[in-house]
């Protein structure tokens, strides 16, 4: 009887590593993709970084951003005599 017992218990625990051995292949497995997603999302940006590093800079319009600020001022103001916003 008590080789039965053991036997039987053995099998259980056989039985949980097995079980156990499958979760973390499932777990490798997703983090692999995982990995490889992220490293080939990574390999995207560094590219994209790369091409705005080597593009010369763009001057800034001064002329376009003076104008779109005077007409944000003038509208400020409109509101301001509207009373839509307290100055």
């Amino acid at each position: 009887m008590r080789f039965k017992a053991e036997r039987a218990a053995y099998e259980a625990q056989i039985l949980q590593y097995k079980q156990k051995f499958e979760e973390l292949e499932t777990k490798i497995s997703y983090m692999t993709t995982e990995q490889e997603r992220i490293t080939e999302l990574y390999n995207e940006k560094k590219k994209e970084v790369e091409s705005l590093r080597s593009k010369p800079a763009q001057p800034v319009d001064l002329l376009t951003n003076t104008k779109e600020l005077e007409s944000l001022r003038r509208e400020v103001e409109t509101l301001k005599r509207e009373k839509f916003v307290r100055g």
